[in-house]
């Protein structure tokens, strides 16, 4: 959950990457889409990973050096892990999630650019059929109605207005 929240608050959209909407317009071109997807799904793992490193060590049995006494916090865990292992133990298994996530986030984003524009494309091209069949549609609705519509109060029909002209009341 922190990690998508991370992945989709570095990148909202394109409205706050000013630098690149200076360059390209609104749209960003699909490279940079996929580059910015890959580069915040990194940000996000390396910074959710000793998280999730964290909370594998409270789901796992205890180290033998805890003489199974389990852990109680994320903060017990990283405190265990940084005094006996080191920091970087924190990043445990960070290369394959970092490959995977690059991998992933940015296919997500260049296939979500193509996606959007193939719906774009599909609305648009349902709303000119729509279109097309009323414009073919309405001569033929009004020719209709106005033959086969009985006169109305007050509407004078090119029949009557010719009798009304001659006087033929």
């Amino acid at each position: 959950m922190l990690s998508s929240q991370i992945v989709y608050g570095f990148i909202p959209g394109k409205h706050s990457v000013s630098y690149f909407r200076s360059r390209f317009s609104d749209d960003l071109p699909t490279d940079y889409n996929t580059v910015l997807g890959a580069l915040s799904k990194s940000i996000a793992t390396l910074t959710t990973q000793p998280l999730i490193v964290a909370k594998v060590g409270l789901q796992s049995r205890p180290p033998p050096a805890r003489e199974g006494k389990p852990f109680k916090s994320f903060v017990e865990v990283m405190t265990y892990i940084i005094e006996h292992e080191g920091p970087l133990a924190l990043f445990k298994g960070i290369g394959p999630q970092l490959l995977k996530g690059l991998l992933v986030q940015g296919l997500l984003m260049m296939t979500k650019e193509r996606v959007e524009l193939l719906f774009v494309l599909l609305f648009a091209y349902m709303r000119a059929s729509k279109a097309r069949r009323l414009k073919a549609a309405c001569p033929q609705a009004c020719t209709r109605s106005s033959d086969n519509r009985p006169p109305m109060r007050g509407d004078t029909s090119s029949s009557e207005m010719a009798s009304h002209n001659h006087g033929d009341h």
